[in-house]
């Protein structure tokens, strides 16, 4: 008996470990930093030492972006920065991610059925990160004595609520919008109705919250999700006019959230100009014209670059010398990954990175897969106005998601060369 109660643990464990190290190391980009390298490197071992033996390579090529932009980068430390050698590391770690994650892909096979669990588990993760947020903000406005309406202020929203799992909002809204591209993945499957009632729930649970996020770019991709999935939706069933009206009472029904939350309403009125009560003027999007600018002109090799380990301190001499005290002080990046990687990489890396997006955007659009082809429009839709890929988690989420579609576009192509040589396609 307890020989096959652990026989049949031991194979269990070989058939999920793989879902187990890739659901980890997703979940794990809102821990700390080194616990999420550790799971990547997990993963590493496991493909390359365990999978590698037993399956050999399975496919290396569709990953070569990756490699490109890991190599132009490290050839850019090399050869175009003077830095210490603690900074070379530090910058090394960053980047690995583009090298090692393609690697690890080239080596496993996961079957379709697994990586709808995989999202599965992020979905649920990033809901549950969601929901302690709300409690932990909840708690406070109780504990304070305050009214429950002034949940919706700055006070109790925004940084404050990205703040409870130590995330910047940005980052913490990026990973929200790909669970709800997940969950609306989910609802397209073959699923008993009360289980897409309760998606349909969580999706507006999570929308609701990407407005108290407050981040104004995320919110407004979020609305292309939405009318995305409704024109879709409505479209495969020949029903345009029920669609449109569909799409018109959602997007009532958003704005009117968008501006019944106070601090979102807020910081969409800065961008076109907007003064406080006590007298504090933003001109949010002027000053990002400004911001951009001044970042563009601290590019002194257009070609190279600066150099990565270069471009941050540059941009913020840039700042001012362009009279932008405030960005300098707060030490802000370029807040654009285009502008970003022109700085550090010249127009060479900003080449780079729109040929990897757009290589895997075609790949994804040419076998239709909707679910990679959303999350990288969106990401490139956001590298307008954030440099995602300047922290760790920004670049792992990005490569590990992308190269987790690749590898279902893999795996269904193998699954239909077999129906088509079994004739049963």
């Amino acid at each position: 008996m307890y020989k096959n109660i652990t026989r049949n643990a031991v194979s269990f464990i070989k058939k999920n470990i793989l879902t187990v190290l890739i659901s980890f190391a997703l979940i794990s980009l809102t821990l700390k930093e080194n616990i999420n390298s550790i799971s990547l490197g997990l993963l590493l071992i496991y493909s390359y030492l365990i999978q590698r033996k037993e399956k050999g390579k399975i496919s290396q090529r569709l990953y070569y972006p990756f490699y490109i932009l890991f190599f132009l980068f490290i050839f850019n430390l090399l050869f175009f920065d003077a830095i210490e050698e603690k900074d070379m590391g530090k910058y090394l770690l960053r980047f690995i991610p583009f090298f090692i994650i393609p690697l690890s892909f080239s080596y496993v096979k996961i079957d379709n059925k697994r990586i709808l669990h995989i999202q599965i588990i992020f979905f649920v993760w990033i809901l549950l990160n969601a929901i302690y947020s709300h409690i932990v903000i909840l708690s406070r406005l109780i504990s304070d004595g305050r009214d429950l309406g002034l949940l919706f202020r700055k006070d109790y929203s925004y940084m404050e609520l990205s703040h409870t799992i130590g995330l910047d909002s940005t980052y913490y809204s990026y990973f929200v919008l790909l669970s709800i591209v997940i969950g609306f993945h989910l609802l397209f499957k073959g699923i008993k109705m009360s289980y897409k009632l309760a998606i349909g729930f969580l999706i507006v649970y999570l929308s609701f919250f990407i407005i108290h996020l407050s981040s104004r770019m995320v919110i407004i991709a979020l609305i292309g999700v939405i009318i995305f999935y409704i024109f879709y939706y409505f479209f495969q069933r020949k029903k345009i006019i029920l669609g449109a009206i569909s799409i018109i009472v959602s997007l009532i029904l958003l704005l009117s959230i968008v501006y019944n939350v106070r601090a979102t309403r807020y910081r969409f009125q800065q961008i076109f100009g907007f003064t406080f009560s006590n007298g504090t003027t933003h001109q949010d999007g002027l000053n990002k014209l400004k911001q951009f600018e001044a970042s563009i002109d601290a590019n002194k090799d257009f070609l190279f670059g600066n150099g990565i380990a270069n471009a941050n301190n540059s941009i913020i001499e840039s700042y001012l010398n362009h009279d932008l005290k405030h960005f300098a002080d707060n030490e802000y990046n370029a807040h654009n990954q285009y502008i970003q990687t022109y700085i550090g990489a010249g127009i060479i890396g900003v080449i780079t990175l729109i040929y990897l997006l757009g290589y895997f955007l075609l790949i994804f659009l040419k076998y239709r897969n909707i679910n990679g082809f959303l999350f990288l429009f969106l990401s490139s839709f956001l590298f307008l106005t954030e440099s995602y890929l300047e922290r760790h988690n920004g670049i792992v989420l990005l490569t590990l998601y992308t190269c987790l579609n690749v590898n279902f576009i893999i795996q269904s192509k193998k699954d239909h060369s077999k129906c088509l040589n079994a004739g049963s396609y």
